[in-house]
């Protein structure tokens, strides 16, 4: 149970598909898609280019599903969608936590909405903590100062009860199986909350 709860309030605030990689029109000289996701995100790519490529591998990517080392039932997660309206990141994840025949026993619903300006970009940073239990990376992403002023919407719901909570809070967190897209989404966090940071509002 510990390891469950765990992994709620660590992942939920915010994975294994296949890549999306899109067609490049031969009127002019090719580059490697930013889709990809070895795609190298560097100082000189801009904003549009670094959400786009974010939104899809986030999208595609931040997935997964375990058993639970604790419990005979299995958790499932997933990033439900994820956008960007400017330099405001909106997104909803949920975590499903299901019994052995597949019958579901919890969801966790969460919404996160930020304007990523408000976030440090010296605060995105991979954790691995988990790798050893349940082989998952966790990209955390904290504000200035540590505010909490990430909008956060919350919904528990069971067989039994529900709950809601939409206390703000001072972190936002994604988790990939792949570490080598984790590390990258690191990076690519990191340079659009810099450039939305000497952007402003």
């Amino acid at each position: 149970m510990k390891f469950i709860l765990w992994i709620i309030f660590t992942i939920s605030p915010l994975l294994i598909c296949p890549t999306l990689v899109t067609a490049q029109s031969s009127g002019s000289p090719q580059k490697p898609s930013l889709q990809s996701s070895n795609t190298e995100i560097s100082e000189d790519t801009s904003l549009e280019e670094t959400l786009n490529w974010l939104k899809e591998q986030i999208r595609i990517q931040s997935f997964y599903k375990i058993k639970s080392a604790m419990m005979p039932n299995y958790l499932t997660y997933k990033v439900v969608s994820i956008n960007f309206e400017g330099c405001t990141i909106i997104f909803k994840d949920v975590i499903t936590e299901t019994s052995p025949t597949g019958k579901v026993i919890t969801t966790h619903n969460s919404e996160i909405k930020v304007n990523m300006a408000d976030l440090d970009y010296m605060r995105v940073y991979l954790d691995m903590s988990a790798v050893q239990d349940s082989g998952n990376y966790t990209v955390h992403a904290f504000t200035l100062g540590n505010r909490s002023i990430i909008q956060h919407l919350y919904e528990f719901r069971s067989r039994r009860t529900s709950k809601r909570d939409n206390r703000p809070k001072a972190q936002m967190s994604f988790v990939f199986t792949n570490e080598d897209v984790a590390r990258r989404v690191v990076k690519a966090l990191a340079h659009a909350i810099k450039l939305c940071s000497t952007m402003g509002r």
